[in-house]
């Protein structure tokens, strides 16, 4: 389900991909009502490879297995589906972490990794249990490209962005294009930020967010927003829905 989200696959695409799955974990013995404890479970290259055998037994191949078997390459070459990761979880969470994702080829290698990591770390949170204390700050840096959600599910960001903070988790995202982001995250937000912005069109999104069906207020508002200097911002938050200019101290 990552996967056919990220990609944005095809009814068609997201098949052959469950299939192929399937066929790589039979070949490791492992059948679909069987539960997998310590045994090994197929790698990338395999579900790949399973592909490719069934294009070579087509006659006529399929173009959307095809066009399913080249974007799988693309991620493989990336390295997000590496297994040499040998850092327990846990010790990611002790000190601050900085994953550069940018060393990663492409947008779905990068949306892929966050929302594994995420993943993991809302088991975490769940062994952990809930607090009133938030222990932790997930910050993700240019959120609209990699926190992708689909018109079935949001991404798991927006998902975990609801619940997060009673398990003591903050999720922070940076966007510079919030019509993008996933709007379940924008939805669940306790605090919002707004900068300067010359783009028309996100300006508007960004006033009617803040402001609601208030003309006046969106009219103020825009003239704050087109005015705003380095280390200045507007801010609204659930309790105060009145926008408040800020001046950070550089």
């Amino acid at each position: 389900s990552i996967m056919d989200r990220i990609l944005r696959l095809g009814d068609i695409q997201a098949y052959y991909l469950a299939k192929c799955a399937e066929r790589a974990y039979e070949r490791k013995g492992l059948g679909l009502k069987e539960k997998i404890l310590c045994r090994e479970v197929p790698s990338m290259d395999e579900v790949i490879s399973e592909a490719d055998k069934w294009i070579s037994s087509q006659r006529w191949p399929d173009k959307s297995l095809v066009g399913l078997r080249r974007r799988l390459e693309v991620l493989e070459f990336s390295g997000v589906f590496s297994q040499q990761t040998t850092v327990p979880f846990d010790s990611l969470l002790e000190t601050p972490a900085n994953f550069e994702l940018g060393k990663l080829p492409n947008n779905e290698a990068q949306a892929m990794f966050i929302e594994i990591f995420l993943r993991k770390l809302y088991r975490h949170m769940l062994k952990k249990g809930k607090t009133s204390k938030v222990n932790l700050f997930v910050l993700i840096d240019e959120a609209q490209r990699v926190c992708i959600a689909s018109a079935k599910e949001p991404s798991f960001a927006g998902t975990i962005s609801a619940e997060a903070r009673k398990y003591g988790v903050g999720l922070i995202t940076s966007n510079q294009m919030a019509r993008d982001l996933d709007k379940a995250i924008i939805g669940n937000a306790a605090i919002t930020f707004a900068f300067y912005q010359k783009e028309p069109n996100e300006a508007e999104y960004i006033i009617k967010l803040m402001t609601g069906p208030d003309n006046e207020r969106e009219t103020a508002l825009n003239r704050e927003l087109t005015k705003l200097q380095k280390f200045e911002c507007i801010c609204i938050t659930t309790k105060n829905r009145d926008p408040v200019k800020i001046t950070v101290k550089p």
